[in-house]
């Protein structure tokens, strides 16, 4: 299926997103509480410049979402949010903004002489305790993002509290860059403390010490320097 020929994907600035209302309304309606962020921390950490927000658009509405944040420590473009209005799904809009957050998130790393290694992504773990209708849900989004070329990494993951207080059980998701591969344990692990420091910490304020006890009970503690 072709896109419309009037739909735009574009890296929008910290001024338009500040003043897109759709865009908040999309926000909100697509993530619950413990999930969402409040929005000075997508806005600054794309003044600061390791964020990234685009939007999807049809005749000037704001229609998708996405947000990433640039991790130089591990090259790889982490996809924070990705939504689209309802009445514009199975459209290929979800797999075209995805891409071009991939895009986007890899330009960026290369303007800063990195090799793009990727992109990762959290999900919901359809294996959790949660009634069949929301394991539905959960499993569906797997397979968009599998026919992607996403895979489930191995390593246990726990989102951090951006609302100040829940832990979400979690899953990453890894899609490499062209001619790369699958991270090992050890990259994995790595990926972990990237998410949480540079973009959980830095950009949420996350307390170290908190994080540091989460790193390491994912075994994904401080690495080995000997």
């Amino acid at each position: 299926m072709e896109l419309p020929a009037d739909v735009t994907f574009e890296v929008t600035t910290p001024l338009d997103i500040r003043g897109d209302e759709e865009f908040w309304r999309l926000y909100e309606a697509s993530f619950g509480p413990a999930e969402r962020e409040p929005r000075e921390v997508i806005v600054n950490s794309m003044e600061i410049g390791s964020g990234l927000a685009i939007r999807a658009r049809v005749a000037d509405r704001t229609i998708g979402l996405a947000t990433a944040q640039v991790l130089d420590d591990v090259a790889v473009t982490f996809l924070v949010y990705l939504a689209i209005d309802p009445d514009w799904r199975s459209k290929r809009f979800g797999s075209a903004l995805f891409d071009a957050v991939d895009a986007a998130g890899a330009a960026g790393l290369a303007d800063r002489m990195r090799s793009p290694a990727g992109i990762v992504w959290e999900v919901e773990d359809p294996n959790n305790d949660i009634d069949e209708a929301e394991r539905r849900l959960r499993q569906g989004r797997l397979r968009f993002y599998e026919k992607l070329g996403g895979r489930m990494l191995d390593t246990p993951y726990i989102q951090p509290p951006v609302d100040g207080h829940t832990l979400v059980p979690m899953r990453l998701m890894f899609r490499p860059a062209q001619g790369r591969s699958q991270p090992d344990r050890a990259a994995s692990a790595a990926l972990v403390r990237a998410i949480y420091f540079q973009k959980y910490h830095a950009m949420n304020r996350i307390p170290i010490a908190i994080l540091e006890d989460l790193a390491a009970g994912l075994g994904a503690g401080e690495p080995d320097r000997q």
